[in-house]
């Protein structure tokens, strides 16, 4: 049982309180980290754990980014926007600095239980998801909403996309936590620490998330799943020094998703084969006259005509978007000004606001995750880091709360080293 008079207990129940309020409203994830981290500051080793955790360094690295990006104010005008990015962003500052603080060889014998904590959280945001949509079809007898997008009717239907994840995110974020929460999964499967005793059950489990996943329809987090997942596992084959195998292997994956691709309605594939071009009239009318990799290729244009007049400090973060709109203006992009887009991409986004340490010290994440994890020889741990920084390739991500807040949370989690009582934690927990 848990002793909740000491403090490194309570650090870890309000931890998992965090991790599944990150499914929830903003303002419920807000409360349970502010109670977080004042449980953290009543800790008489606050400092001395800091001092003495092995990463340190990402605490300082997470620290210096929002440092880069708070003085990037001195020079920006729209100082209230430039406050409000600011306060979205505030989670670099404290959460890392705050879980350093806990006891680390208390926290990494735990890390297990809190890894339970969000696969099993994402299982249920993805029942809650689906029990949802089944209620609106249930109720509206269909199962898509007409909607009429810049004169053109489409069908949003209630199982994919928005219409699926709204009620708990937006499809690009949940699509991110779920195809973190299946690496995670694999991960506790394969060491039998998954809080379910069937193996058969977690793999139910994982299919479903992926099939949850796929439901989402994020076109690069898909990609990107696919693509760290396939090579991965091709890469783990050959190193068993089975090639046969993997090249099968491989042959029926693509396979697979040929013909799942063959036998789905059009409607539902539409937003993975409209790529049939990758020209585009950049002062095009509608949205539909582009596709979804053509107008983040219109954005990034004009991100980077405003980059290039300012490589090294940008134009500050509250003039970021006022400067992006203004691009989209002289380029005569008329549908990015309309929608008031951002950059769709996190590196050119941190780049514009904050410059070129920024994008550098963003950079710096990943490198830090990839080390570790190959000092680490931890496969799972490379494919969560490469996935996630792929996908802010098509996501200003880290503009808004969920993303902000995962990032910050799971990250400096799994940098904890593989504790060797972790099956005991978890027995603890249970008990």
């Amino acid at each position: 049982h848990m002793n909740l008079k000491n403090v490194n207990y309570r650090s870890l129940l309000l931890l998992q309180l965090v991790i599944v309020s990150l499914f929830m409203p903003i303002p419920v994830s807000s409360i349970s980290i502010i109670l977080f981290l004042l449980n953290s500051f009543t800790n008489r080793n606050f400092f001395n754990n800091i001092r003495y955790n092995p990463h340190q360094s990402w605490v300082w690295i997470s620290m210096l980014y929002f440092g880069v990006n708070a003085a990037s104010l001195l020079y920006t005008d729209n100082m209230t926007d430039g406050l409000r990015r600011l306060e979205t962003m505030q989670a670099f500052i404290w959460v890392p600095f705050c879980i350093a603080s806990i006891d680390y060889d208390f926290l990494r014998e735990r890390k297990a239980v809190l890894i339970n904590t969000f696969f099993f959280a994402s299982v249920a945001a993805a029942i809650v998801a689906i029990l949802v949509a089944l209620y609106t079809i249930s109720v509206t007898g269909s199962l898509y909403a007409p909607v009429v997008d810049d004169g053109v009717e489409v069908k949003e239907y209630y199982f994919t996309y928005l219409r699926l994840s709204r009620v708990i995110m937006h499809p690009g974020y949940l699509s991110v936590y779920i195809g973190i929460s299946i690496y995670l999964g694999l991960g506790l499967l394969r060491n039998g620490m998954l809080w379910i005793r069937s193996r058969f059950a977690g793999y139910g489990l994982l299919i479903f998330l992926l099939i949850f996943l796929f439901m989402l329809q994020g076109r690069m987090n898909l990609l990107a799943f696919g693509a760290i997942t396939f090579c991965g596992f091709i890469i783990y084959l050959f190193r068993k020094s089975r090639p046969t195998r993997a090249i099968s292997f491989g042959a029926l994956i693509i396979a697979a998703l040929v013909t799942l691709f063959l036998i789905l309605p059009s409607d539902v594939t539409r937003r993975f084969t409209e790529f049939q071009s990758l020209k585009y009239q950049m002062d095009a009318p509608v949205i539909h006259q582009f596709n979804g990799v053509t107008l983040r290729l219109a954005e990034w244009h004009c991100a980077w005509d405003v980059i290039e007049d300012h490589i090294i400090t940008g134009v500050g973060l509250g003039d970021a978007k006022d400067q992006l709109l203004q691009s989209y203006e002289q380029n005569r992009f008329v549908v990015g000004l309309r929608r008031q887009f951002n950059c769709h991409n996190q590196y050119l986004e941190s780049w514009l606001g904050a410059g070129l340490p920024a994008f550098i010290l963003l950079a710096l994440f990943l490198v830090y995750l990839l080390l570790h994890a190959y000092r680490q020889k931890d496969g799972l741990l490379a494919m969560v880091a490469l996935y996630f920084f792929l996908s802010m390739l098509t996501e200003s991500m880290l503009i808004r709360h969920k993303a902000v807040t995962l990032f910050n949370v799971l990250l400096p989690i799994l940098l904890l080293s593989g504790g060797h009582n972790e099956k005991d934690a978890v027995k603890e927990t249970e008990e």
